[in-house]
């Protein structure tokens, strides 16, 4: 399975926009990050979706906000023995 792993200037950026919506309105927050919850689902389920950049990542939007979190499938083998186990996740960058 894939796992979903956010850059630290994505999660820094994550939580200053759940900040933000909270202050806005009351609950709002929580929305919000139940909407990017079901954006990084929506990636990992079908890492191909989204909207292809030119530099190979895409982009997902967070539905009933403003903004879309840009992801790249990364593949990392855990070691060079042909019994290794591939590790494969979703690089979460930035919101646009």
């Amino acid at each position: 399975m894939i796992k979903p792993r956010f850059l630290p200037a994505a999660e820094s950026e994550l939580l200053k926009e759940a900040s933000y919506y909270s202050n806005v309105l009351d609950g709002l927050g929580i929305k919000f990050l139940q909407a990017v919850e079901s954006a990084v689902k929506n990636a990992v389920f079908n890492p191909s979706g989204g909207a292809p950049s030119p530099k190979g990542s895409r982009s997902r939007r967070v539905k009933g906000f403003p903004l879309a979190w840009y992801f790249e499938r990364a593949i990392q083998k855990s070691s060079p023995s042909p019994l290794c186990t591939i590790e494969e996740r979703l690089d979460i960058g930035q919101i646009a």
